[in-house]
Parts: structure tokens; sequence; C-alpha cells
């Protein structure tokens, strides 16, 4: 074993410690929920892909009680993402019964690679070992795993991207309700690692062809390095999205994503009155101010106007130049600037303000605030005083 580490294995090393500590603090949270569960499994999965190159860079694999250490999970990370994309926007319950589908192929390689250890764990001398993993093809599904991890990163990365988008549009075409959470890092967390793994694999492969001596490792240990990131981003995120969300752990209606798409399709060709639908709208929000109503949804809009839901979301993406989640905001932002230059609210708390206009938490608060007039409450508060 190397008696120094390398500033690679460091990084390697601080990276699976994060990722054990917050699956740790996850698993002692009194919390309930799908997305707890899946992300203390995503974490640790990353945390033991992360162990991989360290038993070859420090040494571990010469040793006989770690040479083929069963760690045959290149397979298992990316239907484990699609699972918690789908956990995040209530529609992991929905197919439950076919959830076990996925961990068919990770199954199978894990079940060799627990028979191939197994059968050379009792032996020192390593040419035996090799003698005994070759008899059972280790290197040969090694390589198959190998294939079938890229393989399968590409298929679930566009399963959970695309699972994604949809949330993303049926809740800003159709929801004000800032419980719900808009996923944005994951978003871009997949954009992310669809960029970087592209990259990397098409650097690999012109490598491998070309043959540039020993750079192949170069881009494996880029790849473990930016795991570690991954880790960190991941627990900060995943256990934000598990403990100061409570739409997560007290909403569990599924969301008709694919569904409400389809139904906003349906105005295509029709002939929708646009300019009454605009002033109805406008009449809701200025005289009834339904977006005081923090749950207030297209549903209820669209009721409170008279009109079909497709017309009132096709009239506001046409007539607003923007989609209904962003419009009820705006006028919940518009409501809170009011209120702050008014001395009959003077007595409510800032968070009494933003609560009262429409908002059911504070961090989404400052962020829509943010969005919206480029300042925080705060400096808009001070600003207005002055």
């Amino acid at each position: 074993m190397n008696q120094l580490f390398s500033i690679f294995d460091l990084i390697v090393i601080a990276g699976m410690i994060q990722g054990i500590v917050y699956a740790v603090l996850l698993l002692l949270s009194p919390v309930k929920s799908r997305v707890k569960s899946l992300t203390i499994v995503l974490l640790l999965v990353m945390v033991l892909l992360s162990f991989k190159i360290l038993l070859h860079t420090l040494g571990l694999w010469q040793q006989p009680l770690f040479r083929y250490f069963p760690l045959a999970i290149d397979t298992l990370f990316q239907p484990l993402i699609y699972l918690y994309a789908l956990s995040l926007t209530k529609d992991f319950h929905q197919k439950k019964g076919s959830q076990l589908i996925h961990f068919i192929i990770p199954g199978l390689f894990m079940l060799h690679g627990l028979l191939v250890y197994f059968l050379t764990v009792g032996h020192n001398d390593p040419a035996q070992k090799e003698i005994l993993a070759e008899g059972w093809g280790y290197n040969r599904v090694k390589w198959a795993e190998d294939v079938l991890a890229l393989l399968s990163a590409i298929f679930y990365w566009v399963l959970s991207f695309r699972h994604v988008q949809q949330y993303r549009k049926w809740l800003f075409e159709n929801q004000s309700d800032t419980h719900y959470p808009e996923l944005t890092w994951i978003r871009n967390l997949l954009i992310g690692s669809g960029i970087f793994v592209i990259t990397l694999t098409v650097a690999s492969l012109q490598s491998n062809i070309i043959q540039t001596g020993s750079s192949g490792f170069v881009y494996t240990q880029l790849f473990y390095v930016y795991l570690s990131f991954l880790i960190y981003f991941f627990a900060i995120n995943g256990r934000n999205q598990v403990l100061s969300s409570q739409w997560t752990t007290n909403r569990e209606e599924s969301i008709p994503i694919k569904e409400t798409a389809a139904t906003l399709l349906e105005t295509t060709g029709q002939n929708i009155p646009f300019d009454d639908i605009r002033e109805a709208i406008i009449t809701c929000f200025e005289e009834k101010q339904l977006h005081l109503d923090p749950d207030l949804s297209l549903k209820q809009l669209a009721a409170a106007a008279g009109y079909p839901i497709a017309q009132v979301s096709a009239t506001i993406n046409r007539h607003f130049d923007q989609n209904f989640r962003n419009l009820v905001n705006s006028y919940r932002v518009a409501e809170v600037k009011k209120r702050l230059s008014d001395s009959t609210y003077q007595h409510l708390t800032l968070l009494g303000i933003a609560l009262d206009c429409g908002f059911n938490s504070e961090a989404s608060f400052y962020r829509i605030f943010r969005k919206f007039d480029g300042a925080s409450p705060k400096t808009y508060q001070r600003s207005s005083k002055q």
C-alpha cells in the first residue's frame, strides 16, 4: 500500500467523507419520504464508486483481501438518478411495481462480482487469483459492464432530463404554489454532467485511438474528481430538498404532467378571444386579487375568469409574454412593494407581508423577489424608506 496520499487521493477521500456525513445526517433526520431514501442511497453509491479508484491508487488491489473486491455498481448510479427525478416530482409511486426492472442489469453484474470475489478471496497468490477470475470471464464481464455503463448513462440521462423538463413546463404553466420545487439545480446538474461526460468520452476515445501514452488515466482522474464534486453538490442540494421542502414531506398527490401538456395543445387552431380573456385575467388579479392565494392554480384562475384552461394558458403566453407562474409571482412582488411603501403595514415584518401576499416560504420569497427586482427584499425595503 502507498504510504503517502496524492492530491488526487485526498480529493476523492474528501468527497467520500462528505457523502458519508450527509448520508448519516439524513438517516438521523425525522423526515420520511422516498426522496430521503433515494438521496441516501445515491450518496452511498457515489461513495462506493469513489472507493473503486482508491483500490488502485492506494495499492489496495495488490492486497489479497481487496483484489476483485465486489464493487460492480457502474450501472447502478444511472437508474437511481432517474428514479430520484421521478420522486422529486411525485411521479415515482405511479409505477412502483415496475421499478425493479431498472436494477436487473446492475444486480447481475454485482452477483458476478460477488461470485468471483468469494472464489478468489481464499487464495494469496495473485497469479492463481487471476486464473480463477478469468475462468469466470472477469475481464470480459468487466468490459461489458463498462460499455453498458456508458450506454445506460446516455439512456437514463435522456429520460431524466426529459422528465424534469416536462415537470418544469407543467409547473410554470399551471402552479403558483411556491412549495412546489422548480428543480433548477437538478436540471443544471444534468446539463453539466451531460456536457462533462460527452467531452470526457470524446477526449478519451481520441486518446485511445492515437495512443498518447498514459493520458487515459488522466481522464479517469478527471472523472473521479468530478464525482467528488458531484457528491458535494448533490449532498448540499439533496439534503436541502429533503429537509426544507414541506411539499416533499406533506404532499403525496401525483402530478399529471403529460396529461396537462396534452390539454394545452388542444388550443391549436381554435378561435380564441384573446383580448376578452386578457381583460378577465387582469380583473382577477387587480380587483379580485387572486394572486394573494398561495395555492392558486391555472385551473382556479380559469374558473374565476370564466374561460377554458387551455385558452387562459394560451392568452397568458401570448399577451403577457410569460408563463402562469411568473405572471402570478410578478403580481405578488408588486403587492409586496406596494405594502412596503404603505404605513398601514408597518406593524408587519417583511416575512409577514410576504406571506400575506401569497408567498409561503421565506426562501422562495427572497429568490423570487430578487428574480423580478434584481435586489433583495431588505435592500428594497431600506431604499423605499429612504
